[in-house]
């Protein structure tokens, strides 16, 4: 994927080349390539349970979506959120409403992993449902760096003219 953005989830973004974990909930793909939907936990168990949907990104790359989250869990207890390298950070507001949405955007770069997740706490007293939409992959310029040795010439020509000009004053 070069060039233009990745409007949906297609092309290097392709539902085959997501990995999906599901523990008691689900995550549905049919409505791809524009939406996916998470679904956690409710099996009564009392266990804390995630549903992981994540990729390994090939560029450096701005990501971008659009989340749309409702839950019948008492007291807005499963969470939905994003993956990096592992790391989970929620999205929803535990003291919010039982429906919440939002825009989100980071950044990856070559070999890092990301994707979304849907965790219940308790997997008990209702579930949550989170729709993304909107996802896009934008390819970000990779910066060159000056390597060293330029610096090395540019001083070097720095003393070369200091040198020649100092004869003539």
């Amino acid at each position: 994927m070069t060039g233009s953005a990745n409007a949906a989830f297609i092309d290097a973004y392709d539902l085959s080349n997501w990995s999906q974990s599901t523990n008691g909930g689900t995550i549905d793909i049919s409505g791809a390539p524009d939406t996916v939907v998470l679904t956690s936990s409710n099996d009564g168990s009392g266990d804390k349970k995630n549903q992981d949907f994540i990729i390994t990104a090939l560029e450096n790359e701005a990501i971008n979506f659009a989340w749309s989250y409702q839950t019948t869990d008492l007291n807005v207890y499963d969470p939905f959120g994003w993956l990096f390298n592992g790391v989970f950070t929620q999205l929803t507001d535990n003291s919010g409403n039982s429906n919440q949405s939002g825009i989100f955007s980071f950044n990856v770069v070559t070999g890092d992993i990301f994707g979304f997740r849907a965790n219940s706490v308790d997997s008990m007293s209702g579930s949550s449902i989170t729709e993304i939409s909107d996802f896009s992959a934008t390819p970000i310029p990779s910066q060159v760096p000056t390597p060293p040795s330029s610096w090395l010439l540019a001083i070097s020509l720095m003393g070369l003219w200091r040198s020649k000009h100092k004869k003539t004053l």
